[in-house]
């Protein structure tokens, strides 16, 4: 019965945590930006494409460092991947640069107006007033099928881009987005219903086999407690002869 209980405030523990865990982050490339893809001086322009965009999006966010003081703004546009028809803009903020003699990246967001989702687009960054600035990201095995380009010359990197938006959305309510964008990189073995269906199995019977063995852990306890009392009595009792 504690057992249940305690499952119980667990699974609304969880439920409490998923719907105020508030965050604005659409979707990301999953690339770690430790290491600088290109740097941005003058005219020079670099693009990571094509990018898949499975959610709308109001903010475009990458990691830049300047080669001494900060790094300058940059001005980011999304285009459309097929035309090359521009969709929006925005300018960054000033990046990481040199601190304590370390050259450390810092993350730069550019506000932009709101790019549907469901399409295919490409991002591209040039410095907004001149400067210097080193963009990061890793090497192209991350994305497959996209990659970065300096002045149309493709790089063996990916872009460590991610994507935000305006409202700020709970753990909970994204659950559906979660599994149906895990379901496109597994084929039919990740199915959304099969995902689905070992959550629910996560959730349910995980939690119920526990309980099972508890229960059958405090039986095998308790028939050994018994078992050990009656070889007790039993040799606490003397013996026909001996009482003779």
């Amino acid at each position: 019965m504690s057992f249940a209980a305690v499952l119980a405030v667990g699974l609304v523990g969880l439920l409490v945590v998923g719907s105020l865990d508030r965050r604005s982050l659409a979707f990301t490339l999953g690339v770690v930006p430790t290491t600088p893809v290109a740097e941005l001086r003058g005219d020079r322009e670099l693009c990571q494409r094509p990018v898949d965009a499975p959610a709308s999006f109001t903010e475009v966010r990458l990691n830049t460092a300047g080669p001494v003081g900060a790094a300058p703004e940059l001005r980011v546009e999304v285009r459309d991947a097929a035309t090359g028809r521009r969709l929006a803009r925005g300018v960054t903020d000033t990046g990481g640069g040199l601190v304590e003699g370390v050259l450390t990246p810092q993350e730069v967001r550019a506000k932009i107006p709101t790019v549907a989702g469901e399409r295919q687009i490409e991002v591209c960054a040039t410095t907004a007033y001149g400067g210097r600035a080193a963009v990061y990201g890793n090497t192209a095995l991350a994305v497959r099928g996209s990659r970065a380009y300096l002045d149309g010359r493709p790089l063996a990197f990916d872009v460590g881009l991610s994507f935000g938006r305006e409202d700020r959305r709970s753990l909970l309510s994204l659950a559906p987005e979660v599994v149906d964008r895990a379901a496109l990189f597994h084929g039919s073995l990740s199915a959304p219903w099969l995902l689905w269906l070992v959550a629910v199995l996560l959730v349910t019977a995980l939690p119920a086999l526990l309980l099972v063995a508890v229960r059958a852990a405090v039986g095998d306890e308790a028939r050994s407690g018994r078992l050990c009392r009656v070889r007790r009595e039993g040799e606490a009792q003397p013996s026909a002869s001996a009482r003779e």
